[in-house]
């Protein structure tokens, strides 16, 4: 083997390398990096649970995620949304879909239960059966410091 060959091996294993590390990085950017400034705010005297949509994701469609008790929120507390992948994730998500806004189903896990198993949640947002929905663009959530205060 000459010494150009060598150093043809040489640059393709590090070129091979490079390109692992650059896919490793959007991989590893995925898991490590995340978007949680969307906070809700209950100022109500309920237990409440929040789906979201942009219109153009496939939202979780099981009740039993909602009622989980990670996914309820007490009153008089604050839990945060997370969307993984960029620390502005957020402005991606909401630019993707065909309106440029997000809106937010607030339901009281009492009524999530009553419905559970035998509804869906995308049924209970179509029946309008959440206590709130709202809906922001990126320009007002911006205003409101990406809080949303639920209150009833």
């Amino acid at each position: 083997m000459n010494l150009s060959q060598k150093t043809k091996i040489i640059i393709w294993h590090l070129l091979l390398l490079l390109n692992i590390a650059v896919m490793a990085t959007g991989c590893v950017d995925y898991f490590v990096y995340s978007d949680d400034r969307l906070k809700i705010l209950n100022r109500s005297n309920v237990d409440i649970s929040i789906s979201y949509s942009n219109d153009t994701d496939e939202i979780e469609n099981a009740i039993d995620y909602y009622i989980s008790d990670y996914n309820i929120i007490k009153p008089d507390s604050t839990s945060r949304l997370t969307q993984r992948g960029r620390r502005d994730q957020w402005n991606t998500y909401i630019a993707a879909g065909p309106e440029k806004n997000i809106s937010i189903y607030i339901f009281a896990i009492d009524t999530l239960k009553a419905y559970n198993h035998l509804e869906t949640i995308r049924s209970l947002c179509y029946h309008h059966k959440y206590l709130k929905k709202f809906t922001y663009t990126k320009a007002q959530l911006d205003k409101t410091n990406w809080k949303i205060v639920f209150s009833q």
